[in-house]
């Protein structure tokens, strides 16, 4: 949650805008460094809400894109479920 402090661990090797972060609850997972705010050498303040959640698409589906980073693409499918997607499986389509 916004405001949070973050313990941030290691940088993700295949996907390096993604930082290893814990919170002091004990949850952990990947974060975009874009959504962090660097306080020391491995602390960190959360600059906005985020969930990790992964989201199931199949081929064809069509998907409104929320947030960018070079490698993932946050989506939300047509039932409203939003999660992070590989920008490499992606394609681009106009506008209707």
């Amino acid at each position: 949650r916004v405001g949070d402090d973050i313990v941030v661990g290691h940088r993700n090797q295949q996907y390096p805008e993604f930082l290893w972060c814990a919170t002091e609850d004990g949850h952990a997972d990947w974060v975009p460094e874009t959504r962090l705010q660097m306080t020391g050498p491995a602390e960190a303040l959360a600059t906005s809400d985020y969930d990790a959640a992964q989201l199931t698409v199949v081929k064809a589906e069509v998907l409104e894109v929320l947030e960018r980073t070079p490698s993932w693409v946050r989506c939300r499918n047509v039932a409203g479920v939003a999660g992070w997607v590989p920008a490499a499986i992606l394609t681009a389509v106009p506008a209707s």
